[in-house]
């Protein structure tokens, strides 16, 4: 599990705020700026199915109806056509997710691939941080379906409308207002381990399991239980 909560939208300050490096390797950026926000707008999932994205706001939801649909898909080119592995010795992994695209394009929806969605699938497929190679690359039956179902998720969440994304979702809503947010934490919060307040805008720490807060300075002295 992970924070339910996500950034939709910031309205930021219509001043510029100023920034300055001291490391050396930024020194040409040194005299950078910045817009800070004034008010954050955070989707709060509701969590109504047990995971921290029942809204699917990084990616739709697939119905057990297309789960089984694309496993049958998968099942059929490794069966029939030798797709998985006989295919990969042949063709590099972008050439693989592209053919696998094809097929659930074709087959699940009976629609042509469209060069705007084709640009979105290439990036699916050559992200340098987070692709499908390691599905694409593979012997194993179970990773050729996992494949599959990826690259329908992928699918779902281009061809999604913008107007269908959770993060319109209104009533998931929640506003942080930086300046009031300050103001509270200034005059009211105090650190769970030294008892102190704090300075007028310093960033405090805190911990996963609870909503205890501490300076940044008292984070070596917090308690495992605490």
């Amino acid at each position: 599990m992970h924070d339910p909560s996500t950034v939709v939208f910031e309205i930021h300050y219509p001043w510029y705020k100023r920034f300055w490096q001291t490391d050396k390797q930024y020194l040409l950026e040194k005299n950078s700026k910045y817009h800070t926000p004034f008010i954050t707008i955070w989707h709060n999932d509701p969590e109504t199915d047990g995971t921290d994205d029942s809204c699917g706001y990084s990616y739709p939801k697939v119905s057990k109806t297309l789960k089984e649909q694309v496993k049958k898909e998968a099942e059929f080119e490794c069966r029939e056509y030798g797709l998985f592995p006989n295919y990969k010795s042949k063709q590099d992994p972008l050439s693989i997710v592209l053919a696998v695209f094809q097929i659930i394009v074709w087959r699940l929806f009976k629609n042509d691939i469209k060069p705007k969605h084709l640009v979105e699938m290439i990036k699916v497929g050559t992200n340098p941080v987070d692709n499908l190679r390691h599905c694409a690359v593979t012997e194993n039956k179970e990773d050729v379906e996992r494949l599959f179902f990826l690259c329908l998720r992928s699918y779902l969440r281009i061809i999604r409308p913008w107007y269908n994304h959770p993060k319109w979702h209104i009533y998931h809503w929640s506003l942080q207002i930086h300046p009031l947010q300050k103001i509270k934490r200034y005059l009211f919060e105090r650190c769970c381990v030294c008892g102190k307040g704090y300075k007028w805008g310093e960033q405090v720490m805190g911990c996963w399991d609870s909503n205890k807060k501490f300076h940044s300075g008292c984070d070596n002295s917090i308690k495992p239980n605490v």
